[in-house]
């Protein structure tokens, strides 16, 4: 028995009375059922407050478990950080993709964010549209002849020289989005670009998305200069001399470029904030004609 938790339910003069005279060697210590059952029901208490305290605990590590754990993000946010986040060098911030479950995982996404955010401007160019331009523009750059037929809008372009050509519709400026438009290749001439321009503002700063018979890229057009947040990069997405569906989903500073629902790439910058949004061509030299028809044009926002 535990003397530190038991009190003597004898008095000293009792104790002495009853143990002095029993020969050493000899236990005739007598036998109290009292303190026998005391001591086995204090045995059974302590095991029961042990017990408990295990259970005790056991129960608050899964309470703390399930309401104090961190929250785990969901995949739209990993992909696309509400905070935009600089990189410590602007040149390098672009990255192909080489993880094939997270590039199905976007896929996904694209495809969820085509269905379910909100259109704010889309064409399917089945009629004339006083969105778009039309007729001939003749300058020093290339005579580019533009026409709305047969559920299309074709660029019929011949150049003078190098040139970027870009045409914003008439739409509100937008930060986030998914955009995304039919574009096919009608002529044989391999110098050539087209493809998606967006967050265009008042000083003409903007991003573009292109591509050719096998290869895309994404650039940057700020302050009259031009400089590549994705080099040229070979693609077995694309479909030479057919129609091939381009897409851009935009989060703050992030971009996200597929072309037939496949990604392709992803690249981040945040020099242009918003804007608008267009159908671009570029010819790479003079005296060539380059043929490109546009098709289902969307932008949606979240």
């Amino acid at each position: 028995m535990d003397d530190n938790q038991n009190s003597n339910p004898f008095d000293e003069d009792e104790k002495d009375s009853k143990w002095s005279n029993a020969p050493i060697g000899i236990d005739e210590s007598p036998t109290f059922s009292s303190m026998d059952e005391e001591e086995s029901t204090g045995k059974t208490v302590r095991l029961i407050l042990l017990i408990s305290g295990i259970a005790g605990c056991c129960i608050v590590a899964i309470l703390s478990y399930i309401f104090f754990q961190p929250a785990t993000p969901p995949l739209i946010a990993k992909l696309f950080p509400a905070t935009a986040t600089r990189t410590p060098n602007m040149t390098a911030t672009q990255r192909v993709v080489i993880l094939t479950n997270t590039a199905q995982a976007v896929e996904t996404i694209a495809a969820d964010a085509s269905e379910r955010w909100e259109i704010v401007f889309s064409d399917s160019f089945d009629k004339e549209s006083s969105h778009w331009r039309t007729g001939v523009d003749d300058d020093e750059y290339a005579t580019i002849i533009r026409t709305i037929e047969g559920g299309k809008y074709q660029w019929d372009v011949t150049s003078k020289k190098a040139f970027v050509s870009w045409l914003f519709p008439i739409t509100k400026n937008v930060s986030d989005f998914y955009l995304a438009t039919d574009a096919e290749r009608l002529d044989d001439f391999d110098g050539s670009d087209y493809g998606l321009a967006f967050r265009r503002n008042a000083k003409n700063d903007f991003y573009y998305f292109g591509i050719d018979r096998g290869s895309f890229i994404v650039a940057l057009h700020f302050n009259g200069g031009w400089s590549d947040l994705i080099t040229w990069t070979k693609t077995t997405a694309i479909l030479p001399d057919k129609i091939n569906r381009l897409t851009v989903i935009a989060q703050g500073s992030h971009f996200i470029f597929l072309i037939n629902g496949r990604r392709v790439g992803e690249a981040s910058n945040d020099k242009v904030k918003n804007g608008t949004v267009a159908l671009a061509l570029q010819v790479h030299s003079e005296n060539r004609q380059a043929i490109i028809a546009f098709d289902n044009f969307e932008l949606r926002t979240p």
